[in-house]
Protein backbone atom coordinates (compact mmCIF):
# COMPACT_ATOMS: atom_id res chain seq x y z
CA UNK A 1 0.00 0.00 0.00
CA UNK A 2 1.39 3.42 -0.97
CA UNK A 3 1.55 6.09 1.67
CA UNK A 4 0.17 9.43 0.58
CA UNK A 5 2.57 12.18 1.54
CA UNK A 6 0.84 15.02 3.35
CA UNK A 7 1.36 18.41 1.70
CA UNK A 8 3.48 20.78 3.78
CA UNK A 9 1.94 23.82 5.43
CA UNK A 10 4.46 26.23 3.89
CA UNK A 11 6.41 26.23 0.63
CA UNK A 12 9.58 28.32 0.38
CA UNK A 13 10.91 29.13 -3.10
CA UNK A 14 14.51 30.25 -3.46
CA UNK A 15 15.68 31.48 -6.86
CA UNK A 16 19.46 31.40 -7.17
CA UNK A 17 22.29 32.03 -9.59
CA UNK A 18 25.99 31.53 -8.76
CA UNK A 19 25.49 31.77 -5.01
CA UNK A 20 27.37 28.66 -3.93
CA UNK A 21 29.17 30.82 -1.37
CA UNK A 22 25.89 31.95 0.25
CA UNK A 23 23.24 29.29 -0.42
CA UNK A 24 24.57 27.04 2.36
CA UNK A 25 23.93 29.75 4.94
CA UNK A 26 20.39 30.23 3.63
CA UNK A 27 19.73 26.49 3.83
CA UNK A 28 21.13 26.20 7.36
CA UNK A 29 18.92 29.07 8.48
CA UNK A 30 15.83 27.23 7.23
CA UNK A 31 16.93 23.93 8.77
CA UNK A 32 17.34 25.64 12.17
CA UNK A 33 13.76 26.91 12.30
CA UNK A 34 11.51 25.57 15.08
CA UNK A 35 8.66 25.24 12.58
CA UNK A 36 9.33 22.14 10.47
CA UNK A 37 6.22 21.66 8.30
CA UNK A 38 7.68 23.20 5.15
CA UNK A 39 9.24 22.38 1.82
CA UNK A 40 12.00 24.34 0.13
CA UNK A 41 12.28 24.51 -3.64
CA UNK A 42 15.60 25.90 -4.84
CA UNK A 43 15.46 26.89 -8.51
CA UNK A 44 18.88 27.46 -10.02
CA UNK A 45 19.06 29.79 -13.02
CA UNK A 46 22.00 27.97 -14.67
CA UNK A 47 24.77 28.55 -12.12
CA UNK A 48 28.34 27.87 -13.18
CA UNK A 49 29.84 27.74 -9.67
CA UNK A 50 29.36 25.10 -6.94
CA UNK A 51 25.72 25.98 -6.20
CA UNK A 52 24.58 22.63 -7.62
CA UNK A 53 26.96 20.64 -5.42
CA UNK A 54 25.87 22.42 -2.25
CA UNK A 55 22.15 22.05 -3.05
CA UNK A 56 22.38 18.42 -4.21
CA UNK A 57 24.08 17.47 -0.96
CA UNK A 58 21.33 19.06 1.13
CA UNK A 59 18.48 17.72 -1.03
CA UNK A 60 19.81 14.17 -0.72
CA UNK A 61 20.06 14.46 3.07
CA UNK A 62 16.87 16.42 3.87
CA UNK A 63 13.65 15.46 2.07
CA UNK A 64 12.13 18.89 2.69
CA UNK A 65 14.57 20.37 0.16
CA UNK A 66 14.30 20.03 -3.62
CA UNK A 67 16.84 21.35 -6.09
CA UNK A 68 15.84 22.21 -9.65
CA UNK A 69 18.52 23.21 -12.15
CA UNK A 70 17.62 25.14 -15.28
CA UNK A 71 19.58 24.24 -18.41
CA UNK A 72 19.31 27.74 -19.83
CA UNK A 73 20.81 30.43 -17.67
CA UNK A 74 19.80 33.95 -16.92
CA UNK A 75 16.07 33.67 -17.35
CA UNK A 76 15.87 35.84 -14.26
CA UNK A 77 14.62 35.55 -10.70
CA UNK A 78 10.97 36.02 -11.64
CA UNK A 79 11.13 33.02 -13.98
CA UNK A 80 12.66 30.93 -11.19
CA UNK A 81 10.12 32.12 -8.61
CA UNK A 82 7.26 31.28 -10.97
CA UNK A 83 8.69 27.82 -11.68
CA UNK A 84 9.00 27.19 -7.94
CA UNK A 85 5.48 28.49 -7.40
CA UNK A 86 4.13 25.97 -9.93
CA UNK A 87 5.94 23.15 -8.13
CA UNK A 88 4.92 24.22 -4.62
CA UNK A 89 2.49 22.02 -2.72
CA UNK A 90 2.21 23.95 0.54
CA UNK A 91 -0.90 25.69 1.78
CA UNK A 92 1.08 28.92 2.03
CA UNK A 93 3.86 30.19 -0.20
Amino acid sequence: MNKIKKAPKVSVVIPTYNRGDLIGETIRSLQEQDFEDFEVIIVDDGSTDDTKDVCDEVASADSRFAYVAEDKKNRGPSYCRNKGYRMAQGEYL
